[in-house]
């Protein structure tokens, strides 16, 4: 069995919500064949998701990345769409 990780160069980015700005920062990496994601917002803990193929946006796999407010992490879905999920 691959349990191995290979994490990538991490990207930056800000996203405005409702004239707040998020700093974002995305470290993707391939674990067991699937593409996870480590994110930051604002300098807060690292958070992990993954890309959920059928509803074409993130998921989160910890509980504490629950807090995140709906409208920043579909922001953060359509912003990781667009430039490195299947880049």
């Amino acid at each position: 069995m691959n349990t191995s990780s290979k994490k990538e160069t991490p990207k930056s980015f800000t996203v405005n919500i409702d004239n707040v700005g998020y700093d974002v920062q995305v470290t993707p990496m391939m674990t067991n064949n699937e593409k996870r994601f480590i994110i930051r917002i604002n300098n807060t803990p690292e958070q992990v998701y993954v890309w959920d193929e059928q509803i074409q946006s993130l998921r989160a796999l910890d509980k504490e990345a629950s807090i995140i407010p709906v409208a920043l992490e579909k922001a953060i879905s359509d912003k990781l769409l667009r430039t490195i999920v299947f880049h």
